[in-house]
């Protein structure tokens, strides 16, 4: 199972389907990292840019990259 701490800018993700339905599209960029040392890595936060230019932030535990998608039933 690959941490979920380890998205770095510049990274495609995906959005676990559990959330898909808040944001424009399934997938966007890494453009920026917010993480804070005294909360949990899966609290990591990050900027994604979708394919239409809009911006939203989340957290790791709702992304996922290559194809790995959890528990996200």
């Amino acid at each position: 199972m690959p941490s979920e701490s380890t998205f770095n800018k510049g990274d495609r993700i995906h959005i676990h389907r559990r959330f898909v339905r808040f944001f424009p599209s399934d997938s966007g960029v890494i453009v920026a990292a917010q993480t804070d040392p005294l909360r949990p890595l899966v609290f990591s936060e990050y900027t994604i840019e979708f394919n239409n230019g809009t911006k939203a932030n989340l957290f790791a535990f709702q992304i996922y990259q290559n194809g790995y998608q959890g528990n996200s039933q």
